[in-house]
């Protein structure tokens, strides 16, 4: 039974996460004291800054491809008084001395945004600028935030004194309207944009109507990218689309490069689903793609990127990876996914930064040109001690009474992420103090594997035009947590995520269990006093004014002879007796989750979860299954990521 999303907290952290801002720091600098003639300053000379992620380390590079400046995520957490345990440090964007970071203090359960300057031990945060946010961009020695409809100009010293300014941006934002900016960098600003490219690319609703919108006001069509077409990168020498099958399908028939100096339009080889794009600058669109995977070879990858010349509309080989057996790091997926935004490939000035596998860290590397040849050059760029790859599970260890694994499944021949199922392992003190649990495990988890791999089954074949997978477009998530658990009882919640159909399916589904027995709370074991329970679910879905609407049409539909509180009475009924519901019990009460469909079509969704307090029902469940105090579960469980080729079983 899917139900609806009780993860939304989750996702609710997240949007949080880069929308709003930390607690007070230790050593807060000054909130201004700069004057407007250093905001105004010349800054053409000024030295200019990139930025690489590496997960936990931020690296700065200079315009000649020279590390400048490393940040590191625990260094800058012990400045801000954080500690290992619910706090949260999100590393935006650096020069060579300040970092600007978005961090969460679970003490206080406040998300604020700073800059910090890890060498003076210093931090400082940026009040003025109204919410953090993921657009962040250093640029000639300013950072700039950008909004919706504005763009803010920090200006900070290396003590932390600080102005925060409008970007002058002249009625942009007015000619923009309600049409959406494509951006050319995943952080990058409108001003560099502007100076940088001269223009800006949007597009209305639907993705219709694109627009070049040029840095002197002006506006010119581009009638060659339609609603089946959408940008991909742009620069000042030319526009990368793709054409594609369908509006909704995610792999393109066609990408083609238009010449900004003469508007000439060509078709770029080889199609999208055997590449995975990185970035585009000066001229020069980037782009990997991974050769087949053999087990029993010396080397299991080869992963070669490529690089294509808008003005003479060729590409050729920018540098190529070998992944070998002994290495046990598959960087053709988890390098592209959990490292870095654009496949393992950024672009700093005039050098080439990619990743690849160096002894028993995964690093990043400059590529350097010697006449014709290419080769790495090791900048000392580590990002972190390779994670071996594992089928077998007793390979894990972990220093908690459980393990959740998190299987990410990829399909050998798409070479996309398209799965995920949680496995659940007991310590073996666990399993000794709860055997009919760790049985219970065992059929828990092998339920779930075989409901993705049966979701996922297409996943091997391949269409009939010789490329595609059959079930490219069929992805399935089943990932498991512990929402509550103390000595007798367990809640396990399945937040579940698939596509293929005419939409996506969000859901979740919550499992209560005995520890002792091994078996699954049924409401009624729980229960007390159910006479109130009928009307006390009703008062609290009613509340929902889109549900009442609906249930008003179906009723008047139905011209049944009963009052409309009684036919309320008898839907809500027959909710509950057909067990069209998921449970558990929290501190504050007995919690529904109900489906869409059960109560009202999914536009009608407005019921959810819904909570009846013990304070308001002090009788309605038994005293031994009250919920006083529940361990955190983040104390008793540990979480892994495994990542795997998908395989027939």
């Amino acid at each position: 039974m899917i139900k609806k999303n009780i993860a939304a907290i989750s996702i609710t952290f997240m949007i949080l996460l880069i929308t709003a801002g930390c607690s007070s720091n230790k050593n807060s600098g000054t909130e201004s004291g700069m004057t407007d003639e250093l905001v105004a300053e010349e800054q053409s000379d000024m030295e200019e800054f990139y930025y690489i992620d590496s997960g936990d380390t931020a690296f700065s590079i200079n315009k000649n491809g020279e590390k400048a400046g490393e940040f590191h995520e625990d260094k800058i957490k012990e400045i801000l008084g954080l500690d290992d345990k619910g706090d949260y440090v999100n590393i935006l964007t650096c020069s060579d001395k300040i970092v600007i970071c978005v961090c969460y203090n679970s003490e206080v359960e406040e998300y604020r945004l700073y800059a910090v300057n890890e060498s003076l031990g210093k931090s400082t945060e940026l009040k003025n600028i109204p919410k953090p946010h993921y657009k962040v961009d250093y640029y000639k020695g300013n950072f700039y935030f950008t909004y919706d409809d504005k763009e803010l100009i920090c200006s900070i010293d290396d003590s932390l004194e600080y102005v925060v300014k409008e970007a002058d941006l002249g009625a942009l934002f007015d000619k923009v309207g309600n049409k959406t900016i494509i951006s050319r960098r995943h952080n990058g600003s409108i001003t560099r944009l502007l100076n940088e490219v001269g223009y800006i690319i949007t597009y209305g609703s639907s993705r219709d109507g694109y627009e070049m919108l040029k840095k002197d006001g002006t506006v010119a069509e581009l009638p060659q990218i339609d609603k089946q077409k959408s940008v991909l990168f742009y620069d000042n020498t030319g526009i990368v689309y793709e054409e594609k099958y369908a509006y909704y399908d995610d792999d393109p028939e066609k990408v083609y490069c238009i010449k900004l100096d003469t508007m000439e339009e060509n078709e770029i080889p080889e199609s999208r689903f055997e590449r995975t794009f990185c970035t585009m600058k000066n001229g020069k669109l980037y782009w990997s793609i991974l050769s087949e995977q053999d087990k029993n070879a010396d080397i299991l990858y080869e992963k070669f990127y490529y690089a294509y010349d808008v003005e003479s509309n060729t590409d050729s080989v920018l540098a190529k990876i070998d992944v070998t057996p002994e290495s046990k790091y598959d960087i053709a997926f988890y390098g592209n996914e959990d490292i870095t935004y654009d496949g393992g490939l950024c672009v700093c000035g005039d050098s080439i930064f990619i990743m690849d596998v160096a002894g028993d860290k995964v690093k990043w590397f400059r590529i350097d040109k010697e006449g014709d040849n290419t080769s790495l050059a090791d900048l000392d760029l580590t990002i972190k001690t390779i994670i071996p790859q594992s089928f077998d599970t007793a390979a894990y260890t972990w220093d908690k009474p459980i393990l959740v694994l998190d299987h990410n499944l990829f399909c050998p021949i798409d070479r996309g992420r398209v799965g995920l199922y949680s496995e659940i392992i007991l310590s073996d003190e666990e399993r000794n103090k709860y055997p009919e649990f760790a049985k219970y495990i065992e059929g828990f988890n092998a339920k779930f594997k075989g409901e993705v791999y049966g979701y996922l089954e297409r996943h091997g074949e391949m269409a009939e035009d010789g490329k595609h997978c059959i079930g490219r477009l069929d992805t399935m998530s089943l990932n498991a947590s512990f929402s509550r658990i103390d000595e007798h009882f367990a809640t396990i919640v399945i937040n579940e995520y698939s596509e293929g159909g005419p939409h996506p399916n969000y859901g979740s589904r919550i499992f209560n269990v005995n520890l002792e027995t091994g078996k699954e709370l049924e409401l009624s074991q729980i229960l007390n006093d159910d006479s109130r329970l009928i009307e006390a679910v009703k008062e609290h879905a009613d509340e929902g004014i889109n549900i009442l609407d609906y249930l008003t049409e179906k009723y008047n539909d139905s011209k049944q002879d009963i009052s409309f509180d009684e036919f309320l009475t008898n839907t809500y009924t027959d909710v509950i007796q057909n067990g069209n519901y998921d449970y558990c019990l929290t501190e504050d009460g007995l919690l529904f989750s109900f489906d869409d469909y059960d109560i009202a079509p999914h536009g009608y969704a407005a019921v959810g979860d819904i909570t009846l307090k013990h304070s308001d029902y002090p009788e309605l469940v038994k005293k031994e299954y009250v919920v006083t105090e529940t361990k955190n579960p983040d104390d008793f469980v540990n979480h892994k990521d495994v990542y795997e080729t998908l395989v027939a079983e």
